[in-house]
């Protein structure tokens, strides 16, 4: 199901990024479509530059964790799906804007799981052709195209050093995401995490856990 600036179809989405991309954005584009529309150019970016470093196998492994792993977390937390709801309305009665920290927070904990599915599964190494060794030269590499990645993957990799916090890390991340974006309410920047009903709560951490799986398997294709 496409969401964000996907969601206005193939026609819409060529006016909005072509020539007269901007003019058309103005017309079509609501504040959280310009929302999406950024975040997808910030990690498309990442993307770009993956496929001028690494061969194709490589590449697209990379851009599997980095670019629709990252694209699908976004989508399924915080944008509406074609009933109109959305898992994560934060967005909704709050003033926001984009920050490309939001994308890079985003890819920062999406290296954090590729480094736990190498370092707990030898069948995953294995398949993927990356050992622990590999994944070392890997976050160089990141480091170079983008620090800002680099840096958010530390950061996520010091907090969820402590295990109560690795076992709540995708509220970790809610949290964070929201105290990026949310320009006013600052109680809500601070209470984001907690705030969020107990059912909620259970659902986005059982949840994130099939979505990694998958995108495990995803990458190994």
């Amino acid at each position: 199901m496409n969401r964000g600036i996907f969601k206005h179809g193939s026609f819409k989405s060529f006016l909005t990024r072509g020539i007269f991309g901007k003019f058309f954005r103005s017309i079509l584009y609501t504040d959280l479509d310009y929302f999406s529309y950024y975040f997808v150019d910030d990690i498309q970016k990442t993307l770009i530059s993956i496929e001028k470093k690494y061969k194709s196998d490589r590449a697209n492994f990379l851009n599997t964790w980095l670019f629709i792993a990252s694209l699908k977390h976004f989508e399924e937390l915080f944008l509406p799906n074609k009933k109109g709801i959305t898992f994560i309305p934060f967005f909704n009665n709050n003033s926001f804007e984009y920050s490309s920290k939001a994308a890079k927070l985003t890819q920062g904990f999406m290296l954090i799981y590729l480094e736990k599915a190498l370092l707990n599964s030898e069948e995953f190494r294995i398949k993927s052709k990356i050992e622990t060794n590999d994944f070392k030269f890997i976050l160089i590499e990141i480091e170079q195209i983008d620090i800002k990645i680099f840096e958010y993957y530390l950061f996520f990799k010091e907090i969820l050093s402590d295990p109560t916090n690795d076992l709540e890390s995708p509220l970790i991340y809610i949290s964070e995401f929201g105290k990026i974006v949310i320009k006013k309410n600052q109680e809500l920047k601070v209470t984001l995490e907690s705030s969020l009903p107990l059912l909620t709560r259970i659902n986005v951490v059982n949840g994130f856990t099939d979505f990694i799986n998958h995108i495990k398997d995803l990458s190994l294709k």
